[in-house]
C-alpha cells in the first residue's frame, strides 16, 4: 500500500501518512509537488527522547492514548465493565478518488480486532480549497461500547504562532481576541445544547504578522448545532495541533452491538494571503451549501415594534406603512398564539389566539400578499411553558431530569422532540399553519440552553435532540418546500453550517444597535456570507443598549446583510420614512453585487479593538465593488486604507450612495472622491485615504470599473 495520500488544488494541498493505524495529516497547506509531497512522508519519523516511548507516537486524525500519544486522545470510550479503554488501530482500506468539479476525497478503515472496534475517516478537499473531515466509530462486539469523546486532530506546523478565538453573548455576538498560542493546552467547551453565544464553534491560527491580505492562517469549524470542543494545544517539543468535535455528555453515546456514531464535519480552510482569502472561501462554501436563492427580500420584523401588544389594527397599520417604503416581507413576531400576552405562557400550543385576532391570522396574511410582500411567522418550536395547556397536559414531554424543580430559562423549558408524541405534535401544528396560511416563511427561535437535558431513560440527550431538531426542520422542509427558514436563538446563538444546511438566514444578534452590530457583522462575514446574515434597522435608540443612533448609520450598518427593519415605522415622521425608502432602494439596487460577490477586508479594523473599519464587496467579475467607511469612535489611527481584491487593470470611478438626510458631512467630498477615482492596483498598493467624518457614522461609496 502506498504510505501517501496526496489531495491538492491549485493552491492548497493535504498530504496524508497512512502508515500510523489511523491518517496523519503530514501537511496541510499551500501546494507542494508530487516530489516535495513525497518527501515530507519519507521524513515522518519522530525521534525517541529519554523519558519517551521508543517509538513516539504522531498527531493522527484520531490520535490514541494506546499507540503512545501523550497528549488528548482523539477517541475516549470503554466497553461496559471498563474494557478496551485504550485501543490501537491498524488500517485495512484506503479508497481515493477524484472528482469533475475538482474535488478529492479519501475514506480510510482502520480496525482494532480486540477491541472489535472498526474506525473511518472521510477527507476531502473542495475545488476552492475547503478541507472537510469527518471520523465514524463501529462497534463490532457484543457490548455496548460508551463513547465519552470522538474528535478531528489536525496538526499545524510551528509557524502558527498565534490564536484568534471567538466569544460572545446576548447582544454581543461575534467578539474575538487574537493572543499567542501558550504553552499547554486553550480550550473552549460549549454545554448549551445550541451553537452558542459565548463560545460559537470557529478558530483561527495564524502566523503573528498574518493581517488582511498577507500571512498563513489556519481555520476551522465544527459544523453542528449541538455541544462541542476546541483545543489549541502546543506541546513541550513545539508540535501544535487543533482538536474539534462534538462535547458528550456523560453517558449522552452508547453504542449498542453494530450501532456507529459519526462526528460533525470539521471544515477547514487554510490562506497564504491572510484573512480575506478564509472568508472568501468559507463564504462560497457556504453559498454552495444553500443552494441558489431568490433575490434576500427586504424584510420588516414586528418584534421590536410592537412586542407582546398585538392587534389587528396595529399590525395592518404597520403592513401599510411598511409596503409603502419597500418592504417586501413582513414577518409577525412572538405574541401571536394563545394565551401569548407575555413571555411567561402559551409556548407549546401553536393555535391562533382568536381574543386577540378574532379572525384568526388569515385577514393579516391575506393584507399582507395583496400590498405585494411575503408573510411571514414566528415559532419557538423546541420549547414549552409550564403555564401552557401542552405542559399541563404532558409534562412528561420536558427534556429534563424526573425528579428535580425545574431549572427554568425565560420562563421556559426544552420539549423533548426525541419523543415520537411530542414530536409529532409540534410538527402536525406547524404544518397546519403553514398549510391555512400563505406563509412564505418561518422565524424559527430557540431562546433557552439546554440544562441537564435528559430523555426518556434519563440519560443525557442533547446529541438526540440536535438530530431531532434536523428531522423536524428537513420535514418542514418537505412538507413545504417553498417556505424559507431563519434561524434564531436569541439572536446568534446558533450560526453554523451544519444547520445552513436547513435554513436560508441567521438572525445574527438582537441588538440593533449599529455600533455593536459592526463588531459582531464583521467577525460573522470571515465565515459567512452577507446575504445569510440578518441585518435590521432599528429604532433611533436601540431598544437593548438605550444607544442613539443617526438614522444613516443605521441603515448603512444593515445594507450589507440581508437588510430589513425592526422599527415601528407606522409612528415614524414622514422625513424618515422617505429616508428609509430610500436606503431600502439603493441597497435592492446593489444586492446583486451585495449578495453574490467577494468580501473586501482592510487592516484598519482588528479585532475588537479597532477605530475605524472598512469593509465591502466586489462582483465576482471586479466590475462594481460597494465599499463602507466606518468611523467607530474618536481615536483615529492611519488615514491611508488599502485595498486588495479590485481589479488591477481597471480604474474605477468612485459615487457615493446617499442613504438619509442625515449623512454624514464630508469637506471636500468632490476631491475625495475624485481621490477614489484609481486603478485597482492603485487601491492596493498606494491605498486612499479615510475621509473625515462624525463619530460612529458611515460613508458608503460604489466603485464601477471600466
Amino acid at each position: 500500500m502506498d504510505p501517501m495520500l496526496h489531495l491538492a488544488t491549485s493552491s492548497t494541498s493535504v498530504v496524508i501518512d497512512v502508515r500510523w493505524g489511523v491518517p496523519f495529516i503530514v501537511h496541510w497547506g499551500s501546494r507542494v509537488d508530487e516530489a516535495d509531497a513525497r518527501r515530507m512522508v519519507d521524513e515522518v519519523a519522530p525521534r525517541p527522547r529519554a523519558g519517551v516511548v521508543d517509538r513516539p507516537a504522531v498527531a493522527t486524525i484520531v490520535p490514541m492514548h494506546g499507540d503512545g500519544w501523550l497528549g488528548h486522545p482523539g477517541l475516549l470510550g470503554r466497553h461496559r465493565g471498563g474494557s478496551d479503554w485504550a485501543p490501537r488501530f491498524q488500517l485495512v482500506d484506503v479508497v481515493t478518488n477524484s472528482r469533475a468539479d475538482g474535488s478529492s476525497m479519501s475514506t480510510t478503515t482502520s480496525v482494532d480486532t480486540q477491541a472489535e472496534l472498526r474506525l473511518m475517516t472521510d477527507i476531502e478537499l473542495s475545488a476552492q480549497g475547503v478541507l472537510s473531515v469527518s471520523v465514524r466509530l463501529h462497534n463490532e462486539s457484543n457490548m455496548k461500547y460508551l463513547l465519552d469523546g470522538l474528535t478531528v486532530t489536525l496538526p499545524l506546523p510551528w509557524t502558527a504562532t498565534h490564536l484568534t478565538t471567538f466569544h460572545g453573548k446576548w447582544c454581543g455576538e461575534f467578539q474575538s481576541q487574537t493572543l499567542e498560542w501558550p504553552l499547554g493546552a486553550w480550550s473552549a467547551e460549549n454545554r448549551t445544547g445550541r451553537t452558542s453565544h459565548e463560545q460559537p464553534p470557529f478558530i483561527v491560527a495564524r502566523e503573528s504578522t498574518t493581517g488582511a491580505h498577507a500571512g498563513q492562517c489556519w481555520a476551522a469549524h465544527v459544523a453542528w448545532s449541538g455541544n462541542h470542543v476546541i483545543r489549541a494545544e502546543r506541546q513541550v517539543y513545539n508540535r501544535r495541533y487543533l482538536q474539534l468535535g462534538e462535547l458528550l455528555n456523560p453517558g449522552e453515546v452508547c453504542l449498542e452491538a453494530g450501532e456507529s456514531y459519526s462526528t460533525p464535519t470539521i471544515i477547514a480552510v487554510h490562506s497564504e494571503n491572510g484573512l480575506q482569502h478564509v472568508a472568501r472561501t468559507f463564504q462560497r462554501h457556504a453559498r454552495d451549501i444553500v443552494g441558489e436563492m431568490s433575490p434576500r427580500p427586504v424584510t420588516l420584523n414586528t418584534w421590536e415594534a410592537m412586542y407582546f401588544d398585538h392587534s389587528p389594527s396595529k399590525v395592518l397599520e404597520l403592513a401599510e406603512v411598511a409596503a409603502s417604503v419597500g418592504i417586501e416581507r413582513f414577518v409577525l413576531d412572538d405574541g401571536w398564539f394563545r394565551g401569548r400576552r407575555d413571555d411567561t405562557a402559551g409556548l407549546g400550543d401553536w393555535y391562533v389566539d382568536t381574543e386577540v385576532y378574532p379572525e384568526g391570522l388569515e385577514p393579516i396574511a391575506r393584507a399582507v400578499v395583496d400590498r405585494g410582500m411575503q408573510f411571514g411567522l414566528w415559532f419557538e418550536p423546541e420549547m414549552v411553558n409550564p403555564n401552557s395547556d401542552m405542559y399541563r397536559e404532558h409534562p412528561e414531554w420536558v427534556l429534563e431530569r424526573g425528579g428535580y424543580d425545574h431549572v427554568l430559562g425565560r420562563n421556559q423549558l426544552v420539549l423533548d422532540l426525541t419523543r415520537d408524541d411530542a414530536y409529532a405534535v409540534v410538527f402536525s401544528r406547524i404544518d397546519a399553519l403553514l398549510s391555512e396560511l400563505p406563509i412564505s416563511y418561518v422565524k424559527w427561535d430557540m431562546n433557552r440552553p439546554h440544562i441537564a437535558a435528559a430523555g426518556v431513560s434519563g440519560t443525557a440527550a442533547t446529541h438526540r435532540q440536535t438530530r431531532a431538531l434536523y428531522s423536524l426542520l428537513d420535514g418542514v422542509r418537505r412538507a413545504h418546500p417553498t417556505v424559507e427558514i431563519e434561524s434564531c436563538s436569541s439572536g446568534g446563538g446558533r450560526m453554523d453550517f451544519e444547520i445552513l444546511r436547513h435554513v436560508e438566514r441567521f438572525w445574527a444578534s438582537d441588538t440593533n444597535d449599529p455600533v455593536r452590530r459592526q463588531v459582531i457583522q464583521h467577525h460573522a462575514s470571515w465565515f459567512f456570507p452577507p446575504e445569510v446574515i440578518g441585518c435590521h434597522v432599528g429604532a433611533p435608540v436601540a431598544h437593548t443598549t438605550k444607544h442613539e443612533s443617526t438614522l444613516s448609520m443605521r441603515c448603512a450598518t444593515a445594507f450589507f446583510g440581508h437588510m430589513g427593519v425592526e422599527w415601528n415605522i407606522a409612528a415614524a415622521g414622514s422625513t424618515e420614512r422617505q429616508d428609509l425608502g430610500r436606503a431600502l432602494a439603493a441597497h435592492k439596487a446593489l444586492r446583486h453585487v451585495l449578495h453574490a460577490g467577494d468580501v473586501l477586508f482592510t487592516d484598519t479594523f482588528r479585532d475588537t479593538e479597532g477605530n475605524r473599519l472598512v469593509h465591502g464587496v466586489v462582483s465576482r467579475d471586479a466590475a462594481t465593488a460597494v465599499l463602507a467607511f466606518v468611523q467607530m469612535n474618536e481615536h483615529l489611527t492611519d488615514n491611508v486604507v488599502h485595498v486588495r481584491g479590485l481589479d488591477p487593470r481597471r480604474i474605477y470611478l468612485a459615487r457615493r450612495v446617499q442613504l438619509a438626510s442625515d449623512d454624514p458631512v464630508i469637506d471636500g467630498e468632490e476631491g475625495w472622491l475624485r481621490s477614489l477615482s484609481q486603478t485597482g492596483q492603485s487601491w492596493q498598493t498606494d491605498g486612499v485615504p479615510f475621509p473625515n467624518v462624525p463619530t460612529e457614522s458611515t460613508v458608503l461609496v460604489v466603485l464601477e470599473g471600466s
